[in-house]
């Protein structure tokens, strides 16, 4: 919605009216309908309705681990444990999903797993982290390995 109204508001020059047009599969999505009318309460209600329905932010809070090898198998392997070792630890309020693979799943000879966890409380996450971190620390074969960690992500 943001980037298809940003797009359409540069149209033009100055006093001179413009055009925008958008190719797609799929005119009639409410991002796209609404975009067009640049109505920005409607995408609102839209949107928080699934945010609401799927407990994504800003209605809950989410942290996204980012599990990366050259080693294919490694990276599987090392997300699973992750996730094990996540899910062992995991509190009630606290939705995990994962491992999957990341959309780009192999750039520049690097796979790429990832780890979603979904819950209301921040300090949570913050825990979810630190859990994490320590678990890599006191594990030596975590080294061919990178983990970063992004706390309510602006994209997926």
């Amino acid at each position: 919605f943001q980037l298809l109204t940003q797009a359409a508001g540069r149209a033009g020059r100055g006093c001179e009216p413009g055009e925008a047009v958008f190719q797609t599969y799929s005119p009639d999505n409410y991002s796209i309908v609404l975009s067009s009318a640049a109505d920005y309460e409607a995408f609102y209600e839209k949107e928080i309705q699934y945010r609401k329905r799927l407990n994504y932010p800003p209605v809950s809070n989410m942290l996204v681990i980012k599990i990366a090898s050259a080693n294919e198998n490694e990276c599987m392997e090392k997300s699973k444990l992750i996730a094990k070792h996540l899910n062992d630890g995991r509190m009630e309020t606290t939705t995990i999903i994962g491992p999957i693979n990341a959309h780009i799943y192999k750039m520049s000879d690097i796979f790429t797993n990832l780890v979603y966890i979904k819950d209301s409380e921040y300090e949570r996450l913050t825990d979810y982290k630190d859990m994490v971190e320590n678990y890599i620390k006191d594990n030596w074969d975590f080294k061919n390995v990178s983990v970063q960690f992004d706390f309510n992500p602006m994209n997926m």
